[in-house]
C-alpha cells in the first residue's frame, strides 16, 4: 500500500517539475523573442529598400527552434506617423509564425 502511494507521489512530483521547467523555458523563449531586433513596431529594423526586406527576414533563424524561416506575407501598416512593413515568416521546422517589423528609409532624389 505504501509503495503504491509513494509511487503516485513520485509520479506527481516528477510531472510537476517537468511542467515548471517547461513553463520557465517557454517564458524565457517569449522574452527572448520580444528582445530581438524587429520583434516590436517600436524596434523596427531600418532597411534601404523594400527589396531588402524578405532576404533579411529569411536570413534570420527561427527564434523558437533555430530552423529556417520562409516569408508568408509582407504588408505595409501605419503606426502613428510611420509606415512600417510587417513580415510574417513561417518556420520550416516547427511551423511557428514569427512577425518582424521593418522601416524603409526614404531617399529623396533631386
Amino acid at each position: 500500500m505504501f509503495g503504491v502511494v509513494g509511487w503516485i507521489v513520485w509520479v506527481w512530483l516528477h510531472s510537476a517539475r517537468r511542467i515548471r521547467a517547461a513553463t520557465a523555458d517557454a517564458c524565457a523563449r517569449v522574452a527572448g523573442d520580444r528582445e530581438r531586433p524587429g520583434a516590436l513596431p517600436a524596434d523596427a529594423i531600418d532597411v534601404s529598400s523594400a527589396a531588402a526586406i524578405e532576404p533579411q527576414a529569411e536570413r534570420e533563424p527561427c527564434p523558437w527552434c533555430g530552423g529556417a524561416l520562409h516569408v508568408d506575407q509582407h504588408e505595409v501598416e501605419e503606426h502613428g506617423r510611420h509606415r512600417l512593413r510587417r513580415v510574417d515568416a513561417r518556420c520550416g521546422t516547427c511551423s511557428r509564425t514569427t512577425t518582424t517589423w521593418f522601416r524603409v528609409d526614404v531617399v529623396l532624389l533631386n
